[in-house]
């Protein structure tokens, strides 16, 4: 009796690890879009085709809940979480249960903007070249090996995420918030770099004129490699290290934040509520104001 017993509740079981583990490839045939926008835990691609469509990989229980549209030229990826049954998620939250399968393969011929949310992840096959492109990650959203070749570039990255990218550009705008560890490895003509939160970021390259950084909150970046100029501002507690990225002028506009610069020509200063600076090399300095700061010849 108790091994009929037994053997009733392994094949339970067993039925019930099989009808949870099918996986099913649904396509969709979509209208142009240049931009997409990912959410969930879906771990998306792109395939360069001439036609518009989306792949995607997803358990059974899961795909009458899949999001997958296009409005205004932006392709939306996700789930609908408030409309899955409690009983098909408890399938996925028990203590021998496996995990859901997200997979997404998007088809276009070019894509322009790139807006990944939750647990989302893009991976590119090549170098994305086009005349303007934007990523923009929040929640815990990954980006790693991309390369962006464009006369604009529009990055950010808050909360939880993590980016590494390379990008050649004319103009560079990059923001951080939260939590976010973000690498960067560019080439541009000008950068306009915002860290804020608790965010670290290191960013490599050679900017042929100004590299401006604004720091605030507790944000610390690492930033080396070349620039004609540094102009630095912000307040707060945060951290900019620039002293590998040697500058004929550095401009400091800063209260409470510390910035170690490395400048040649000129050092202009305007301090104030705790800030400091350290410097190197022999520039000529100019004074704006000095309120309760400090600065350092290294």
């Amino acid at each position: 009796m108790i091994f009929k017993y037994l053997l009733v509740c392994i094949c339970f079981v067993s039925l019930g690890y099989s009808s949870w583990a099918q996986i099913r490839d649904v396509e969709h045939e979509l209208t142009s879009f240049n931009a997409v926008d990912i959410s969930g835990s879906f771990q998306a691609s792109i395939t360069y085709d001439k036609d518009y469509a989306a792949k995607i990989t997803i358990d059974d229980a899961l795909e009458p809940y899949v999001i997958c549209y296009v409005k205004g030229k932006t392709l939306f990826i996700g789930l609908d979480e408030k409309a899955v049954p409690k009983e098909t998620k408890k399938q996925f939250k028990g203590r021998n249960s496996t995990s859901p399968t997200y997979r997404v393969v998007i088809y276009a011929p070019e894509i322009v903007s790139v807006t990944l949310s939750d647990e989302a992840t893009f991976s590119f096959p090549r170098t994305v070249e086009v005349d303007s492109f934007t990523l923009s990650l929040s929640g815990s959203a990954q980006v790693q090996g991309l390369s962006v070749i464009s006369k604009s570039a529009h990055i950010e990255a808050v909360k939880k995420t993590n980016l590494i990218m390379n990008v050649k550009c004319d103009a560079l705008d990059f923001s951080t918030d939260g939590n976010a560890k973000s690498r960067v490895d560019f080439t541009a003509s000008s950068v306009q770099f915002n860290c804020a939160g608790s965010s670290d970021a290191v960013l490599n390259g050679t900017c042929s004129g100004t590299f401006a950084v604004n720091a605030s909150g507790s944000a610390k970046a690492l930033v080396s490699g070349k620039a004609d100029v540094l102009q630095a501002g912000g307040k707060g507690n945060a951290k900019v290290d620039a002293s590998a990225l040697p500058v004929k002028e550095a401009r400091m506009s800063i209260s409470g934040i510390a910035v170690t610069v490395n400048a040649s020509d000129q050092l202009e200063l305007d301090l104030s509520r705790g800030a400091s600076v350290t410097y190197s090399q022999d520039p000529k300095i100019k004074i704006v104001s000095i309120q309760n700061a400090s600065v350092t010849r290294e």
